[in-house]
């Protein structure tokens, strides 16, 4: 078992460390509950969000919901160039019978206007979950990810970027106990 847990973790590290500066708008969490629980919401079953946390957890949800955010991103931030910064979440779920699950968000961190151009991020996410017993599941995400955060004179190249992820990721809920894991992010190498 410790092998097993020291080779998960290896991998790991090396999958978190390619890619990540691009897309970090990924990892601001949605949600009022997540942030008050210091975003260790990856075994939690209680909260529509599970489409983002873990997938696989959204076997275990009694009924289908909806959850929306819209965060004022940054406030503090000087409004030099009328720049208008938010974070919008929205995630739906539905529950199709006992063993397969559904799930779909989408993510927006909007930068603001330069030069009459808009600056934005933004990800479109569909969840599946499978349930494998009465205590355990497994699911997927697959993303799509759009950013357009460079200048149109910044390189002689595109100055979009278009990639695609997916996570995995695994639940276990035994009595009042629950278990969760999750590889987020995984895919293409983020390129301008």
């Amino acid at each position: 078992m410790r092998i097993i847990l020291s080779i998960l973790l290896l991998i790991n590290s090396f999958l978190f460390a390619v890619g990540g500066a691009g897309t970090t708008f990924l990892l601001i969490s949605p949600g009022a509950k997540s942030q008050g629980v210091g975003e260790a919401m990856v075994a939690n079953t209680g909260t529509s969000l599970m489409s983002y946390y873990n997938p696989a957890a959204l076997s275990f949800l009694n009924s289908n919901s909806i959850s929306m955010s819209y965060v004022n991103w940054l406030p503090n931030m000087p409004n030099i160039y009328g720049n208008d910064n938010y974070h919008r979440f929205i995630s739906l779920n539905y529950k199709y019978n006992e063993k397969h699950s559904f799930g779909v968000y989408y993510i927006n961190l909007n930068l603001g206007r330069f030069d009459d151009d808009e600056k934005y991020m933004s990800a479109v996410s569909i969840s599946y979950a499978f349930r494998l017993s009465n205590i355990s599941s497994i699911g997927l995400n697959a993303k799509s990810i759009y950013q357009n955060v460079l200048n149109n004179y910044a390189d002689i190249g595109e100055h979009v970027s278009k990639n695609t992820a997916y996570d995995l990721s695994y639940f276990r809920q035994i009595n009042n106990i629950s278990f969760g894991m999750q590889l987020a992010n995984m895919g293409s190498t983020i390129q301008f």
